[in-house]
């Protein structure tokens, strides 16, 4: 996925403060919530190793540190440590990617690599896949999709874990979507 393109779409999913305000947030809270779907272009490009995977460029080029999609987010920077690169959190839980394979998982936080959560098969997919549960979040958080209802969530998640690159992906897309 073009980079450019996933700035501009994920910031056309944030939804419209009147939207956030008639569901009872404040300004305050409206203004914080629809800036988690901007993306800021660095002044200069971060020095992250790991290859040119598409997520690795966007984190080199943009600045994601306020950006949250459900509760995947990207702290700056990234940091390589031992065949990986950690590139955000899931709540707590490291988002990590495999340098040997390009593989983008969740490991558990304060474990040596117990695998939570397969994600993407490789950073451009995850950003496809983040696109996709970015909208259905907005939707949810205007209220126009009631997000505890599962059977509403579950082809959001069908369309994300195909879009990360298949079933195996799947149980990660419908623990963010609440799809479970």
């Amino acid at each position: 996925m073009e980079l450019e393109i996933f700035v501009r779409e994920l910031a056309d999913a944030a939804p419209k403060e009147s939207d956030l305000r008639k569901c009872g947030l404040s300004s305050d809270q409206a203004s914080d919530f629809i800036r988690s779907y901007f993306c800021i272009k660095r002044d200069r490009p971060l020095p992250v190793g790991g290859g040119t995977d598409q997520v690795l460029e966007l984190l080199r080029k943009w600045d994601l540190s306020k950006v949250e999609i459900g509760m995947v987010r990207f702290p700056d920077p990234p940091v390589e440590q031992a065949g990986k690169i950690y590139i955000g959190y899931v709540e707590a839980d490291p988002l990590v990617m495999l340098l040997d394979s390009g593989e983008i998982v969740v490991h558990e936080y304060g474990t040596k690599e117990h695998l939570l959560w397969p994600v993407a098969k490789n950073g451009s997919k995850l950003l496809e896949a983040l696109l996709i549960a970015a909208r259905f979040l907005e939707k949810t958080g205007i209220g126009a999709i009631d997000f505890n209802d599962s059977k509403v969530a579950q082809p959001f998640a069908l369309a994300c874990a195909s879009a990360a690159g298949g079933d195996r992906y799947l149980d990660f897309y419908r623990m963010l979507l609440g799809a479970e």
